[in-house]
Parts: C-alpha cells; structure tokens; sequence
C-alpha cells in the first residue's frame, strides 16, 4: 500500500500548499514592485529585491503547477481494524464472573473493563463478545508516537488472527498488572 503524503493527499495539505503559494506570488510581486522603488536607491537593493521577487514567483507558480498535477488519493484505510466479534446470541448476560478494570480512568464505561463470564465462555469488553476459546495470547504494547505520552494498549490475539485493542491508558505498571489478571482470568495461570 502506498504512503500517504499529508500535503497532497489530504483536504488541509492541499489548501496549506494553495495558501503557500498564494503566499509567494504575492511576496513575489511585492518585492518586484519593490525592486523598480529601489532602482534610484542604488544597483544591491535593486537586484537583491528583483532576484528574491522573480525567484518567489517562480515557486509560486511551480507550487501551483505540482499541485495542479498531482491528483488527491482516496484516504487510506486502515488494514489492522478489524471489524468487532460477536456472537450469533445476543442474549443478556448477568452478572460478570470476573471484572477486570484495564484503564482505570474510564472504569465505569464499557471501554474500561472487561468482563468475564466463565459459564458462557466469554469476555466482553466495549460490547464486543469474544469467546474466551478463540484467545490465543494476551499481550501489552506502547502505542504512541515518541513525541507523546505513552499509550498503552492490552493485545488479544484471537486463533483467527484477528487481534483485539484495549486501550489500558497512560500507566505502565497498571497496564501491565491488567495484563497479568487478564492472562490469569482467561488461561488459569
């Protein structure tokens, strides 16, 4: 899959470059209109302000030019989203047998936990049903770019090989311990 680049391919890139350009033609013309002030002032100003005026014209124009030329790409779509699991019974579930809590800044919403239900075989997390049979691992990574907080995500790796995010928050150690008693809940040990 080709790379995006976000200057051409995106609706604010491809205005930022329009804006740009418009820039520089106008700075260009400015600085020509400022060059034929100058021509009394003396021979550097003149040709320093009409070489910096034709130059920022021209890449005005070629500015133009290539965005003119290059054609917006249809976003990317993003290929590890999978579609949710879930079960052919939507029957209501009662209480959890097991709740664990895997960002505890959003503990009481359905992203926040995951519950498990050993009765039926499943875990729920966001709404989403997986049947407990299905996981095969249970893992933690980072998430975000290096200039930003960390971002922790909890892994399910299902035996079709599909893996499931749990956003788990900011904190490493809980992440982890999250980690830890969802491997102890769904595998024993």
């Amino acid at each position: 899959m080709a790379k995006r680049d976000i200057f051409y391919d995106t609706k604010a890139g491809r205005t930022y470059l329009f804006v740009m350009a418009v820039v520089l033609l106008v700075m260009g013309l400015v600085l020509l209109g400022l060059s034929i002030a100058l021509k009394n002032g003396g021979k550097n100003g003149f040709w320093q302000t009409l070489i910096l005026g034709v130059s920022s014209i021209v890449f005005g124009i070629c500015n133009l030019v290539a965005l003119k030329k290059r054609k917006l790409r249809a976003p990317e779509t993003y290929t590890d989203v999978e579609p949710k699991p879930v079960l052919a019974d939507t029957h209501i579930l009662e209480e959890p047998d097991e709740l664990i809590v895997v960002n505890p800044t959003k503990m009481n919403d359905p992203d926040g936990s995951v519950q498990l239900y050993r009765k039926e075989g499943l875990l729920v997390f966001d709404n989403q049903r997986i049947p407990v049979s299905q996981i095969d691992d249970v893992s933690m990574t980072n998430v975000s770019i290096p200039e930003l907080p960390a971002v922790y995500h909890l892994l399910l790796v299902l035996s079709n090989g599909q893996v499931v995010h749990i956003p788990a928050g900011n904190d490493l150690n809980w992440a982890n311990e999250a980690m830890k008693e969802l491997h102890t809940a769904i595998f024993g040990s």
